[in-house]
């Protein structure tokens, strides 16, 4: 690529130490000549985790790119302007972490043995490439130190919020009850609820919130209060859940949304009634012993569009029935394989703890550890969030 090309842009000139109008050495001439353009496919690989660092650097010259961990996760998104692996022409150690196309893009790669030729013929070089990366390094610590407490504020958000003590719904002869999170290590809005309406009826809330992070603890929030509130005006179940809405939608600039399995049980009647806002469905034991999937109409999510009417359904829930709701982080976990935990094997799972509902604690820590197991030591990227009730 012609030198007179390469010096229109303004990241080669700073990776250089050229000023805006500073011509380069004529022996720095033909070196600047020898770096190359490379075009990019979109998600296509830029560098690898682990791989030699020969290829040296790359400055984005137009697109974007995405900068992942080992574990598959986002640690950082590159614009036109910024550079790639340039920690690599330092020491040659292999790649830390890969990178990747965000759309098609254009990039010029500074070989490692072209960098040290480049030192040795310009040593000025050195103090403005160590400038650079030092720059860089701070912004980063700076982003990260910034994530990190934004996530912890997330964190207590949806802690607080969560009920902990259970002993008000295990009540000898009656019901068992018990509902778990373990959160990923990017906060989400999963949230659970569990509250007498009157002394027969009592009310359960699985959600999941759409997003991550502070914006998403909040919104959930929201609809935790909105549905309690609404729920213990005694409005049938529908209606409750028809509020709930229409104040989620209200000044949702953000657009964001939560599904929700809301349940009222009463004991007088021995019937379940239920709304399922656009949740997972739940599995149900039967008499028998056998854990099946309910099928249930599916509403429109919470926050979505206001006005929206829900449908309530029931049904019988008798002494020897369970109830087991869930967030989508339990059949999306996966593998290294990539592979899906999936319905299939939850249900397969569940039917052979079945005998163990009556203990709610222990049947939801087997299924964690049936989880852990699966993902194999794979990072766990959503939120995993139970509940069971036990007749």
């Amino acid at each position: 690529m012609k030198a007179t090309e390469l010096l229109k842009i303004k990241a080669v000139r700073e990776v250089l130490s050229l000023e805006e109008s500073e011509e380069p050495s004529s022996v720095l001439i033909p070196l600047i000549e020898r770096i190359e353009e490379k075009n990019f496919a979109d998600g296509e690989v830029i560098v690898e985790y682990g791989d030699d660092a020969d290829d040296g650097m790359y400055v984005i010259t137009e697109g974007e790119a995405l900068v992942y961990s080992k574990d598959g996760e986002v640690l950082n998104h590159l614009f036109e302007g910024e550079t790639i692996g340039e920690m690599a022409l330092l020491d040659r150690a292999k790649r830390s972490a890969s990178v990747k196309a965000k759309g098609n893009i254009k990039c010029v790669n500074l070989s490692a043995d072209l960098f040290e030729e480049m030192l040795a013929t310009y040593p000025k070089l050195v103090t403005a490439f160590m400038r650079r990366v030092y720059q860089k390094t701070a912004g980063l610590i700076a982003t990260q130190e910034k994530i990190k407490a934004e996530l912890e504020v997330a964190s207590t958000i949806q802690a607080t919020s969560l009920e902990k003590d259970f002993s008000p719904f295990n009540i000898e002869g009656k019901m068992s009850f018990t509902a778990k999170m373990k959160p990923a290590k990017e906060v989400g809005g999963d949230f659970y609820d569990v509250f007498w309406v009157d002394e027969d009826r009592l009310c359960f809330v699985m959600a999941d919130v759409s997003g991550k992070g502070v914006p998403a603890a909040l919104f959930m929030m929201m609809a935790h209060i909105h549905i309690r509130n609404y729920v213990n005006m005694k409005l049938p179940l529908n209606e409750a859940v028809y509020e709930a809405n229409n104040r989620l939608c209200e000044k949702n600039e953000a657009n964001m949304f939560v599904t929700a399995f809301v349940c009222l049980l009463d004991f007088k009647e021995d019937k379940l009634y239920y709304v399922n806002a656009g949740h997972n469905l739940p599995f149900v034991k039967q008499t028998d012993g056998t854990f099946t999937m309910f099928k249930c109409k599916a509403n429109m999510f919470l926050g979505m569009m206001d006005e929206i009417d829900y449908t309530m359904g029931s049904m019988d829930f008798v002494k020897g029935q369970s109830i087991y709701l869930y967030t989508d982080g339990v059949p999306e976990a996966m593998n290294n394989e990539q592979e899906l935990y999936g319905e299939e094997r939850m249900e397969e799972f569940l039917n052979k703890i079945s005998d163990k509902t009556s203990d709610p604690d222990e049947f939801t820590e087997d299924i964690y550890d049936e989880i852990k197991r699966f993902a194999d030591g794979a990072s766990q990227t959503d939120d995993i969030t139970m509940i069971l009730l036990n007749r």
